[in-house]
C-alpha cells in the first residue's frame, strides 16, 4: 500500500477528507522527525518503537574494487514493531 492508498484508507476509516487524512499523516512524520531530531525515542504501545543507534567508525571493504576504507561514524534510525505488529504480520494473508 504506498501514500496515497493508506491516505485514501485513513481518510474513509475516520471518516473526514482525504486532505485532513494527508495532513494526519504529515503531521505524525513531522513529529518522528523532530523527536528523533532531538535525541529521543518515539514509542507507541501496540504500534511500535523509533530510536536511533550510534554506529561506531569501522573497517569496511568495497566490494568493487575490494580496496580497504574506513567508514565514519554516523546515527542510524531504528524501528521496532510492537506486539500487534508482528501478531498482524504472522497472521496476514500473504498473496
Amino acid at each position: 500500500m504506498n501514500k496515497e492508498e493508506f491516505t485514501n484508507f485513513l481518510a474513509k476509516k475516520m471518516s473526514v477528507t482525504k486532505k485532513s487524512a494527508e495532513e494526519s499523516i504529515s503531521t505524525f512524520v513531522e513529529g518522528v522527525i523532530s523527536v528523533i531530531e532531538e535525541g529521543e525515542s518515539v514509542n507507541l504501545i501496540g504500534f511500535g518503537n523509533f530510536h536511533s543507534i550510534h554506529m561506531k567508525e569501522r573497517e569496511g571493504v568495497n566490494p568493487k574494487t575490494k580496496e580497504r576504507m574506513t567508514i565514519p561514524p554516523y546515527w542510524k534510525l531504528s524501528f521496532k514493531a510492537g506486539q500487534r505488529i508482528k501478531d498482524a504480520a504472522n497472521n496476514a494473508k500473504r498473496k
